[in-house]
């Protein structure tokens, strides 16, 4: 399977593009769900060597279209990291989400890292 890499970070409705609100399988629809399917069809974190440098391939091209867009930043950027091994109702989880909204309608950019790639919250 191929991954394609992005020419900038995803933004919120790239990754849910395609999803229908009133199916409640909906979310299969969203391009979100698409990248997962590929990222757990061929191997998850644990690849095979192929697939594994498919993913690093694929991580560098996001690294590199998030150096660029950063470039054109004019305003504080917070990363915070951690949080997806987290069920989604723990108390930490909701204290993540919670310090994201703040730093957002401080018009302070977040954003949060998976695996190795960073992507705009």
């Amino acid at each position: 399977m191929t991954m394609s890499a992005p020419q900038r970070p995803y933004t919120a409705d790239d990754l849910l593009a395609g999803v229908n609100p009133w199916d409640p399988m909906g979310f299969t629809l969203s391009q979100n769900f698409v990248i997962y399917c590929e990222f757990a069809t061929i191997g998850g974190p644990l690849p095979a060597l192929a697939s594994g440098l498919e993913q690093a391939t694929l991580d560098a091209a996001i690294s590199d279209a998030l150096r660029i867009f950063l470039k054109s930043v004019q305003r504080p950027l917070v990363r915070i990291m951690g949080g997806h091994s987290l069920p989604r109702n723990h108390a930490a989880y909701a204290a993540i989400i919670y310090l994201a909204r703040v730093l957002a309608r401080e018009c302070i950019m977040t954003f949060r890292v998976v695996r190795e790639n960073a992507h705009a919250v």
